[in-house]
């Protein structure tokens, strides 16, 4: 499963660069993207009593499922 996914090339797919085992366990060497992650900005949003803005909900949405329909 992990090789298929390495092969997914998409804007909304984080890009696999290598994967293996190594001691004993294996790992995935993934791109790395800036910024907050979207568990860090809902509990900010939880903490301060607000919900996410529907327009950016919608949008993570829109991604999630462009992504999906490619993989």
């Amino acid at each position: 499963m992990a090789r298929l996914a390495a092969r997914l090339a998409h804007p909304n797919i984080c890009t696999v660069f290598d994967l293996g085992e190594a001691e004993g366990g294996y790992y995935l060497a993934m791109e790395y993207v800036p910024g907050a992650s979207l568990h860090r900005v809902l509990r900010t949003l939880e903490k301060e009593g607000r919900d996410l803005p529907l327009p950016a909900a919608l949008r993570i949405v829109a991604q999630l499922l462009e992504a999906l329909d490619y993989a």
